[in-house]
């Protein structure tokens, strides 16, 4: 298990997602196929009762009613190929831990376990290091490390829970082994990796865990070893404390991390986590008891929307925030479920009768906290959980069975008399659950994995031919979860594709076809999601069907009414329509919501320019741009539209003082001057063209042929 953070499915949409996650799903299925039957024959491998597992089965129960009860039941289930976060993900990881509590039942186990986990990371590390020097591509950003995830952050809560682990066994091993020379540096390392993924909340959940971890040392420790915990927790505080004093610092200002920290700094201060965190709660009030589902936040974060967020993206799937995000998808019994799950670890570690030695206390206390902390400004994925279940699990394998939880559950309709039918016949049963193994790897990861890989295949790049388009009905044809993806996907092709060269018509209208046939399917499950419906309605505007495509814009502005991308398309649907004081009054209303809106006061003043309000756009301009010539092509269409063409001379005059060797700016201030009647100057521009671009010498000559005697259209 450890090693599915190694996998990268490059030949997978969401490669760093898909595969880890496939591979997760199809190794627990079959080691819970093969746990199911040994239980049958030994009764010793079925796990003892303990708060954690019983915490976990609670908190599986409150996902599976949030999912019956929620908006969206399917989607809540199966989630999608980005995330792949659905209750199906919850009830594997049950399974995983169900089965690592039972037969990972030694010390021995556990530590083989714990150090595969640690080779692994080290593997990922110097992954991490490679990206450092530049000597492999780092894909999310420039600087922040993601070694194997393409994702910062879950490296970083990765690398966490191995940096803790290593500190557990190089505490268990500095009088004894050699081992500590391994998980010394090993420590240092993954205390890099994190340090180089410029992660905030998990740089600071680590620094809080080891300041927690090691106030619990001199608290309980001896003088010897109080005095080492005392000097790293200054040494903590120290370092802490140096990053705002040194803010302006070029060291600081030179620095990727420290810099990002500073940032985090201003954008506490501008609050657009706590904006989001406010959306959250008013959804969660709307639905307390067993919230909207999981992976349905995008309906609420639509619903709720504040203008302010055009700063941030604005198609939020998760609050950002452990808990919010179970708030909003399963209500106060999911997230009281969740805290009963972290508590009950807490409990166990700290009860009066335990196994755990205070380093192991403090390691794994400070590790909890620091993981929930992080935790409050991001959210979990496969690996992260992989190892959280892992270490729940080995708390669990440490503690004592709890006679009472045994006395009611064996009591209980789940207790000792099912399992004695289940035993009398196991050999039946053992070949029902070969039988539903088989059935359950196939229709839960194998066709899921063969949909996803047509995807790729079939969509892009972004064209179509005969067989494409047959590979993408195969994508329906399977029924699975990727769907939805290749239904959206599926119209960003079509819309791209319609520039396509020697495109067969007969073909693009079949493709059309399909498109809109499987998008009105996604509608039918997906209605109340703001994004499908703007989806649809701009694939539709975007083949000139404009009254079916208002239809679809004023769905999206009734489930997401102060989302400016949608007023901004509904305006320009209207505009295109030729009903200009419809167009006019969406635009206002979305610079409204906000004015510092770039975006939003460019559209308003194309909306006047439209109307001929020219003194209003030209406040508007200036007052944002400081400029009326605005290089944007849809400004620069208005002007053209409304025989503005000084105007538009002006920007492309602008353009190539700025870059005189743009050969586009060119063409396109030749073409305005000639729009304009200025045809001596559309020619001085076209020489100049030829000049800086002498493969278009023979176009050009016959451009200012057309001209000299009037055979080119003037607009």
């Amino acid at each position: 298990m450890p090693l599915v953070a190694l996998i990268v499915s490059n030949s997978m949409f969401f490669p760093y997602i898909t595969g880890k996650n496939f591979a997760f799903r199809i190794i627990v299925e079959i080691i819970f196929a093969a746990f199911l039957v040994l239980s049958l024959y030994d009764s010793s491998y079925r796990p003892k009762h303990s708060w954690i597992l019983f915490a976990f089965a609670t908190f599986l129960l409150a996902t599976i009613l949030g999912t019956i009860f929620g908006i969206n039941p399917y989607r809540s289930f199966w989630s999608n190929f980005e995330r792949m976060d659905g209750l199906i993900n919850y009830i594997h990881l049950f399974a995983y831990f169900l089965v690592a509590v039972s037969v990972l039942n030694t010390e021995r186990l556990w530590r083989i376990f714990f150090q595969v986990s640690m080779g692994v990371a080290t593997l990922v590390a110097a992954y991490g290091i490679l990206q450092i020097f530049g000597l492999t591509k780092i894909s999310q950003s420039a600087t922040r490390l993601d070694a194997t995830f393409g994702n910062a952050t879950y490296l970083a809560v990765y690398m966490m829970f191995n940096l803790f682990i290593s500190l557990k066994f190089l505490f268990d091993s500095i009088k004894t082994s050699w081992t500590k020379w391994l998980y010394g540096p090993l420590s240092l390392l993954s205390f890099i990796i994190i340090y180089k993924t410029a992660t905030r909340g998990v740089i600071l959940g680590t620094l809080g865990g080891l300041f927690l971890a090691m106030l619990i040392v001199a608290w309980k420790s001896g003088p010897s070893i109080r005095k080492f915990a005392i000097s790293g927790i200054l040494a903590i505080l120290l370092l802490v404390s140096l990053v705002p004093i040194f803010n302006n610092s070029d060291f600081v200002k030179s620095s990727p991390v420290l810099s990002r920290f500073i940032g985090g700094a201003v954008q506490i201060k501008n609050q657009p986590r706590f904006t989001i965190w406010n959306m959250s709660f008013k959804g969660f009030l709307e639905r307390p008891v067993f919230g909207w589902g999981p992976d349905n936040y995008n309906v609420v974060f639509n619903k709720h929307f504040d203008p302010s967020l055009w700063r941030q993206e604005v198609w939020f799937d998760r609050a950002h925030n452990v808990i919010l995000d179970w708030l909003v998808a399963t209500g106060v019994f999911g997230l009281a479920s969740y805290l009963f799950l972290l508590g009950s670890a807490f409990c166990l570690l700290w009860q009066k009768v335990n196994n755990f030695s205070l380093s192991e206390k403090a390691i794994f206390t400070g590790l909890l906290s620091g993981y929930f902390f992080q935790n409050l400004f991001v959210f979990d994925n496969v690996t992260s959980y992989i190892i959280f279940f892992a270490l729940l699990g080995y708390v669990h394998f440490r503690s004592d069975e709890s006679p009472w939880l045994k006395s009611k559950i064996s009591a209980g309709i789940i207790g000792e008399r099912i399992h004695k039918v289940f035993v009398s016949y196991k050999d039946i049963f053992a070949v029902l659950i070969a039988v539903a193994l088989v059935f359950g790897v196939y229709f839960v990861n194998v066709k899921p994995i063969m949909a996803n890989r047509l995807m790729i295949s079939s969509l892009f790049p972004h064209s179509i031919d005969s067989e494409r388009l047959s590979n993408i009905k195969k994508i329906f044809a399977l029924k699975t979860f990727g769907s939805m993806e290749t239904r959206e996907q599926l119209l960003f092709l079509l819309s791209d594709a319609r520039n396509q060269q020697g495109l067969d018509q007969a073909l693009l209208l079949k493709a059309l076809e399909l498109g809109y046939d499987e998008m009105q399917k996604q509608l039918q499950v997906t209605g109340n999601d703001a994004r499908h419906q703007l989806f649809m309605a701009s694939f539709l505007h975007s083949f000139g069907r404009f009254d079916d495509a208002q239809k679809y814009y004023e769905n999206a502005k009734e489930l997401s009414p102060r989302k400016q991308i949608i007023l901004f398309s509904l305006s320009r649907l209207f505009r295109d329509r030729g009903e200009l004081n419809k167009a006019l009054d969406l635009a206002k209303e979305s610079y409204e919501l906000d004015r510092s809106y770039d975006k939003a006061v460019l559209e308003y003043a194309i909306a006047t320019i439209y109307t001929g309000d020219n003194n209003l756009s030209k406040e508007l301009l200036t007052s944002q741009y400081g400029s009326i010539y605005v290089p944007d092509p849809s400004l620069i269409k208005a002007y053209a539209d409304t025989n503005q063409f000084s105007k538009v001379s002006k920007i492309w005059e602008e353009q190539i003082t700025k870059n005189p060797n743009n050969v586009q700016a060119y063409i396109s201030l030749a073409a305005s001057y000639y729009a304009d009647g200025r045809d001596s100057k559309a020619i001085e521009t076209i020489r100049k063209l030829i000049l800086i671009d002498p493969s278009k010498k023979e176009q050009s000559e016959q451009l200012i042929e057309q001209i000299r005697n009037g055979s080119l259209p003037r607009k």
